[in-house]
């Protein structure tokens, strides 16, 4: 077979050969002649075209022959125009002529001439393509069946997928019964009928497809069957409910609700003259008034939001989980997590929402290993994102921090760090800096007591690039500022102008100690090496480098001490982010008097208060001296030395009374003190084994022990001041 599809492919190419070998195609000349001759006839007055040149006169002797004279070519080309003008004109009498051909400089009608592609004697003939062509035919065929292969596999891997996917059969398709709304055309410029699902507010035209069939519509009026055939869904079904083929009505007195505007001849008929006989009109059954009570949805149940307050919605490859808020203590409402397979065993992605933090938390995304947190405004220290990995949190590790600029006094803007270097981006800063680049070093082990925070990392270098300040010249105003703290050297790179190729450079080399002796510096001349673009310009002299220099050292030293404190702030917002995410704290309106455990409190002492108050004034109207002349009989008149003896006996059992109380409410006070502390203990001691359940509960207690405590330890104080008082207006009394 392959010799015989061979022959076959050699026979095609002699065939080939044999024609390109074949004589010129006919020759037309015959018709063209006619033609030529037809338009030779045709006498046509040709409009003048003013085109005469104004302007500046030329001098013709500037000009090559090109523009004083045409070639032949360019006068067959504007023959060719001229017939194609002359046909336009026969055919387009009252249109404005064409412009084809307008005088140059010269008063020349010139034509541009194409370019030639220059013919050479000798020329080297292509090398013949000595490739065979039944090998790259079968080549082709080979490239052809391993697409259709390609192709098939992945036609039959996207039926294997769908087949997978496809929902196990119902077996209640079609039998379950599900009510929604109608809207029918006419009034309020509604165009056609549409549906509404009740359960999600989503309008769904008539011809969709999620609705099987109607079995019957009502309204406040009446009742209609559907007598129409639904095999085709809702799609050919006809809502004129007037129409008692296609629907049959249960109450024959309702009639279907007017959809048209009245006529005029309607409201002409209401003043119709009394005395005119009037019908009577047939009585027939209506339909009842609603005998369902209006709906009324408790604030509770209108937070929630769903049944619990919890509701979960799968889709292919993902889960949707939505919450209350203030149902979970994280402040969680919405999670998506995305999965890989359709079995959702491989995880993805997980997006989580949170609403009412305190922390100002808004979103937290988690992708292969990566952490992305997104807050609201609001924060100390105006923090909008932080990104980082699972597995580093620690300080000195990779993450991104982006931070409100416009509330930030800095205007730092973005922080990228890692175990090596750190990248901070500044905004609107008004000595125009935007960039600063540190390199850390590695930590030298030294033997010395091991510190709170450790040693800082070794700065090798500091880069800061500043944006171009107007008011100064360029060559004066920095561009680039680098400390090459290792190497004690500091170069500045100027701003270039727009006429110059490159900026202006100055580098320093430091003294050794510079930062100790600033104000007497050992200064030499090889200590700074200057490059100048303006050669005319006059050098420096050397005080004012001197005092640059000094400049800069000082302004390095601040340098650093702005990278200690953005490394400091670095570890700050981890220990921030840590302790929120172990207490979870969420802010609640104060208008919230079911959640806000503050008003509660404050609720709570305001009645405890209150009822100390009363029972104050109860005592203040009590008979101190009851009890005491009941003893002696209740006299009516009593000695000067039983008046003695009474007040005595009084004052001591006053006494005795405020000292048991006293005594009464430090004890409770040291009960609780001494309970908190226990229990402060324990927890120090069982916190790495602990659940989230015991320390929630832990928490609980200590709130509620240091409210116990709070309220004892004002009521003690209280209490002194109250038994001086009343000691004092006891005895005043008796004196």
């Amino acid at each position: 077979m392959d010799k015989i599809e061979e022959e076959e492919v050699r026979e095609d190419e002699e065939a080939e050969e044999e024609e390109n070998q074949d004589g010129e195609p006919e020759d037309l000349e015959a018709n063209v002649g006619d033609l030529k001759k037809q338009l030779e006839e045709t006498q046509i007055i040709v409009p003048q075209n003013d085109t005469a040149i104004q302007g500046t006169k030329f001098d013709m002797s500037e000009f090559p022959d090109s523009y004083k004279e045409n070639s032949q070519k360019e006068k067959s080309v504007l023959e060719n125009a001229e017939n194609y003008r002359r046909q336009y004109v026969h055919l387009f009498r009252d249109r404005k002529p064409l412009f084809l051909n307008p005088l140059n400089e010269c008063g020349i009608e010139p034509e541009p001439n194409p370019p030639k592609k220059e013919q050479k004697k000798y020329a080297v003939r292509p090398p013949r393509d000595l490739r065979s062509k039944f090998l790259i035919k079968m080549e082709e065929r080979r490239k052809k069946e391993e697409k259709e292969e390609r192709e098939k596999l992945r036609k039959e891997e996207e039926e294997r997928i769908l087949e997978a996917e496809k929902p196990p059969p119902d077996p209640l398709y079609g039998l379950r019964i599900h009510s929604w709304v109608l809207v029918r055309s006419g009034k309020r410029e509604v165009p056609e009928d549409f549906f509404i699902e009740p359960f999600t507010g989503v309008a769904y035209p008539q011809t969709s497809g999620k609705f099987l069939g109607i079995e019957c519509v009502w309204n406040n009026w009446n009742y209609w069957a559907n007598m129409q055939d639904c095999a085709n869904a809702c799609r050919d079904l006809s809502f004129n409910l007037s129409d008692t083929v296609s629907w049959e009505l249960m109450l024959i007195g309702s009639k279907e609700p007017s959809l048209q505007i009245p006529d005029l001849d309607d409201d002409i008929d209401d003043f119709e003259d009394e005395d005119d006989e009037k019908k009577e009109e047939e009585k027939h059954l209506d339909m009842p008034a609603s005998w369902v009570k209006s709906i009324e949805i408790s604030e509770k149940d209108y937070d929630s939001r769903c049944p619990l307050g919890k509701k979960t919605i799968l889709y292919k490859k993902a889960k949707l989980e939505k919450y209350a808020p203030y149902l979970l203590k994280e402040g969680l409402v919405l999670r998506l997590s995305v999965y890989n397979d359709n079995e959702m065993n491989n995880l993805k992605r997980v997006m989580e929402t949170f609403s009412n933090r305190e922390d100002k938390l808004k979103k937290r995304t988690e992708e292969s290993g990566v952490i992305t947190e997104n807050f609201t405004e609001g924060r100390q220290r105006s923090l909008c994102e932080h990104t980082y990995h699972a597995k580093t949190p620690n300080p000195e590790s990779e993450r991104t921090m982006i931070f409100y600029h416009t509330a930030r006094v800095d205007g730092l803007y973005k922080r990228e760090e890692t175990s090596k270097e750190m990248k901070e981006y500044f905004e609107n800063r008004q000595d125009f800096l935007y960039f600063r680049h540190v390199i850390f070093g590695k930590r030298v082990k030294k033997l010395a007591p091991a510190q709170a925070e450790g040693t800082p990392r070794p700065i090798l270098r500091i880069s800061e690039h500043f944006h171009r300040n107007e008011t100064i010249d360029a060559n004066a105003d920095v561009a680039d500022r680098t400390f090459i703290v290792a190497e004690d050297k500091i170069q500045l790179t100027y701003h270039r102008k727009h006429e110059n190729v490159t900026a202006s450079t100055r580098e320093f080399f430091k003294p050794p100690n510079a930062q100790e002796k600033i104000g007497n510096l050992q200064w030499t001349p090889d200590m700074s090496i200057t490059f100048q673009v303006d050669s005319h310009a006059a050098p420096s002299k050397h005080l004012s480098v001197y005092d640059q220099l000094v400049v800069l050292i000082q302004i390095e030293q601040k340098c650093i001490q702005s990278v200690r404190a953005s490394e400091e702030e670095v570890r700050e917002i981890l220990m921030d982010r840590q302790r929120e995410e172990m207490m979870h704290e969420l802010s609640i309106s104060v208008y919230d008097t079911e959640r806000n455990e503050k008003a509660k409190r404050k609720k709570k002492e305001m009645e405890i208060q209150a009822q100390e108050e009363k029972l104050r004034r109860q005592e203040m109207e009590m008979d101190y001296l009851a009890p005491f002349l009941a003893q002696i009989g209740n006299p009516e008149k009593i000695s000067p030395k039983q008046a003695i003896q009474l007040k005595e006996d009084c004052m001591a059992d006053l006494k005795q009374r405020l000292i048991d109380k006293a005594n009464l409410i430090q004890l409770r006070f040291e009960k609780e003190t001494s309970e908190l502390h226990r229990r402060q203990q324990e927890y120090q001691q069982k916190q790495v084994s602990m659940t989230k359940e015991d320390e929630e509960e832990y928490y609980n207690y200590c709130s509620e022990a240091m409210f116990r405590i709070h309220i004892l330890e004002l009521r003690l104080n209280r209490y002194d001041r109250f038994q001086v008082i009343l000691w004092l207006s006891i005895a005043i009394t008796f004196d």
